[in-house]
């Protein structure tokens, strides 16, 4: 129920009464409202009323003055003006002069029980005067009124009954207005055709058929917007077959006019029923890893009267569940049961461990649903690593290196554990990866653990060894790596890195001496035959150059020779005396007992094992015969045939040793001890 605004005209008598006020108000300062503050006025849910204020300039000379409104959200006021009454209109005001201002507020309409009924709802107007920076206010409230209503939230349609049974239905009723109230409920029969039976009342009986309203303390004193459940029992007659078609009709206590009407249907049907149970559940209680399955047993029965189809239907399925029924769809007999109904649900590969889904298997039959089952299905964990690289490289000639990566290929966290292990006496440890634990003490960890590896994740570390640079005989340095899974430790790799370790050379047992001339032995060793003989390749083939060059000199001036003195005989001959060696003295040699000068004599000479002397490189002898070839030129081998033709030719004797020569033929003998002497002077030339 609406009531009616109060007259335009009740509003203007009271603007009358304000301007009385304010021509009566003759002491003011600056610019004032001709009405107090605190008027309340009724106002009707969704009505509209309009207010009329006047205000007057009070000061001696003229005045500008800007006029606004503002009220509750929801409220809409309006005026005359361009401008949006929050924002205000400017007025100019002569000394004394007394203006009116009018508008209208528009109430909003009731929704969901709001605004409450008796309401007071604040409005404020203000006259601001720009010349000496006064205000002033006019406040005032509206009541809201009262709604009343009632509505039927849910009701209606088609239900069964049994033969000869008492059933109960539901319906629910809101309190649409805006206060509390009671809400009132009737039924009435309806014919064939769909009319009323009489009048409406809390019971009636019609055609075998009886109903009546009960619970009806449920329906008092419902609040605003809120809702009940009334309760109408319904007594079916015992034929096999038939309907009942009632109308139910609801008000409020405070508005019988309005009133919400539905239609409720009652079918008399055979009794059909069912129920479903787990026999087995093989899933609620486990988890069950990607791949694999779990099973559910399910047992149906008939507890109606009649044969009936009954299916089963799947609620909750989800994309990483693969549902396989034995049947879905099965006829049993009034009393009968079928049982060992088979349910397998597949996880499928790669699901992320603990993901969960509830199912559920309801049973339906006739388009409704006696009962249902369900059980959940949970991701298991799966452990599975997968090795992506492996590589090993020599660093720096000693340093074996193997690098590893691994990826996470299971469906949840998991960790590894790696150890580090050498056959042989060296330096070896690992560069864990990121985040990892391990013993930091050594500084050079054998062993570590990384935890919380995520699915998809990979995990890189780096495992080195020194190679050692010498063994006493040929070996293999072996690099074994070992990696197992924390949460599964029956997944397990593991990794051989090798090397050869070069055998020892076998070496004198003489003491090693240090310093230069170990150093010049060791040179003279190696080279001291090659040098020799490039030196004497380099000598002769200087000295063969030079003894050329002078013959070709001594063929070009044969006349030189002539014109010197011819040496005498006797002066030739007294150079081949022999000279009297001096006499001298006698030089002992210091005496050592066997022992010392064989101990001496051995580490000057290399000792026992002393290697033999390696043969010149053929490289070597073959930079020094260039040298030699580059010496010699073709004009001077030929040069040297020549002379060597004519001296073995003509076998002429110097002129002085033909005098020599004829002596010793002369003598007859050669003193012996000159054989072998060359005068001092003498010149060999080749």
């Amino acid at each position: 129920m609406i009531r009616k605004a109060l007259p335009l005209v009740t509003l203007l008598l009271l603007s009358f009464s304000f301007t009385a006020q304010a021509q009566e108000s003759t002491d003011g300062i600056g610019t004032t409202f001709g009405v107090d503050s605190g008027s309340i006025f009724d106002i009707d849910p969704g009505s509209e009323i309009g207010v009329n204020v006047n205000f007057t300039n009070n000061e001696g000379f003229s005045d500008e003055a800007i006029v606004s409104i503002s009220g509750p959200d929801g409220w809409n006021i309006s005026w005359g003006n361009q401008e949006s009454p929050s924002l205000g209109h400017l007025y100019e005001m002569s000394p004394g002069e007394l203006t009116w201002v009018g508008y209208s507020i528009e109430a909003p309409t009731v929704s969901g029980g709001l605004p409450l009924s008796e309401s007071l709802h604040q409005f404020s107007m203000r006259v601001q005067s720009l010349d000496n920076a006064s205000s002033d206010w006019y406040n005032f409230s509206l009541r809201y009124g009262f709604f009343d209503g009632a509505s039927i939230v849910e009701g209606g349609g088609v239900s069964s009954i049994e033969p000869g049974s008492t059933d109960i239905f539901e319906i629910m009723l809101r309190n649409e207005g805006n206060s509390w109230r009671d809400l009132k409920l009737e039924i009435i029969p309806l014919d064939s055709e769909s009319q009323p039976v009489g009048q409406s009342d809390l019971f009636f009986s019609y055609g075998g058929w009886s109903a009546s309203v009960i619970d009806r303390w449920q329906l008092e004193n419902v609040p605003p917007n809120g809702t009940v459940t009334a309760r109408i029992q319904i007594d079916s007659p015992s034929d096999n077959e038939g309907s009942l078609f009632f109308e139910a009709l609801v008000w409020s206590e405070a508005f019988p006019g309005s009133v919400s009407k539905s239609v409720q249907g009652v079918n008399i049907v055979p009794r059909v029923g069912g129920e479903i149970q787990k026999s087995e559940d093989g899933c609620s209680n486990s988890e069950t890893s990607p791949g694999e399955f779990c099973e559910v047993i399910l047992e149906i029965s008939n507890t109606g009267d009649i044969a009936s189809k009954f299916e089963l239907n799947m609620i909750g399925g989800e994309e990483w569940i693969d549902i396989d029924f034995t049947d879905n769809s099965y006829t049993i007999s009034p009393g009968n049961t079928i049982s060992g109904i088979s349910i397998n649900v597949t996880v499928a590969q790669g699901t992320i461990s603990g993901k969960t889904a509830d199912l559920v298997v309801q049973l339906v039959v006739d388009d409704w649903s006696p009962g249902h089952v369900s059980f959940t299905i949970v991701s298991g964990e799966y452990f599975s690593w997968t090795l992506e690289m492996v590589t090993s490289e020599i660093i720096d000639g000693n340093n074996l290196t193997s690098t590893w990566t691994l990826m996470n290929s299971g469906n949840g966290p998991d960790g590894i554990v790696a150890n580090l292990d050498s056959n042989v006496v060296t330096d070896f440890c690992f560069i864990p990866p990121a985040g990892s634990s391990f013993d930091s003490t050594s500084g050079a960890p054998r062993s570590f653990e990384l935890l919380d590896v995520q699915s998809g994740e990979s995990v890189s570390f780096i495992a080195w060894m020194v190679v050692p640079d010498v063994a006493p005989i040929e070996s293999q340095a072996t690099l074994t790596v070992e990696v197992r899974s924390t949460r599964d430790p029956s997944i397990i790799f593991m990794g051989t890195e090798m090397a050869t370790i070069p055998g020892a050379e076998i070496e004198d047992p003489d003491p090693i001496e240090n310093g230069i001339r170990e150093i010049i032995v060791k040179w003279m060793n190696k080279w001291l035959e090659v040098s020799l003989i490039i030196v004497v390749v380099v000598i002769g083939t200087l000295g063969v150059v030079k003894a050329l060059s002078i013959r070709a000199r001594e063929m070009r001036e044969p006349g030189e020779a002539e014109g010197l003195d011819a040496e005498k005989a006797e002066e030739w001959i007294s150079r081949f005396g022999k000279e009297v060696a001096e006499e001298k003295g006698v030089i002992e040699s210091p005496t050592l007992p066997h022992s010392e000068f064989k101990t001496d004599f051995m580490e000057k000479s290399g000792g026992d094992s002393e290697k033999p002397l390696e043969s010149p490189d053929e490289k070597i002898v073959s930079e020094a015969s260039e040298i030699l070839d580059s010496a010699q030129t073709e004009d001077d081998i030929q040069e040297a045939m020549r002379i060597a033709d004519e001296i073995t030719g003509e076998d002429m004797l110097h002129p002085d040793n033909e005098i020599l020569e004829a002596s010793r033929e002369t003598d007859g003998k050669v003193d012996s001890s000159s054989d072998d002497e060359v005068p001092s002077d003498f010149d060999l030339e080749i």
